[in-house]
């Protein structure tokens, strides 16, 4: 492998709608820039599916490529699904997460 694959939990900012959790994500980062100390780009990615199918297993393979060629940091968010978590539980997954990985 080109990459090293961590999986994290990213803490929900618990906001009126949805109770406090976890949003699990996978980052990935290009080995041979893992020790520098060289500032990498970041994109967040939210497989598809339409809110409601997918994880991000189906795109671990297509992820590593993106990391390993880019040279960049991939964080893959593995966000809740409908209809077993209805609106708005993906988009605030999907908002905590990115403000979670700017910081």
């Amino acid at each position: 492998k080109h990459v090293r694959v961590e999986n994290v939990l990213m803490a929900s900012d618990g906001n009126a709608s949805s109770t406090h959790h976890h949003v699990p994500a996978r980052i990935y980062t290009p080995k041979a820039l893992v020790s520098t100390d060289v500032p990498l780009p970041v994109l967040v990615f939210y497989h598809g599916g339409g809110w409601v199918i997918g994880n991000r297993n189906t795109v671990n393979g297509f992820l590593s490529w993106i990391s390993h060629w880019s040279k960049c940091v991939v964080v893959s968010v593995e966000y809740r699904l409908a209809p077993e978590n209805p609106f708005p539980a993906a988009v605030e997954d999907a908002l905590n997460s990115f403000q979670w990985v700017a910081k």
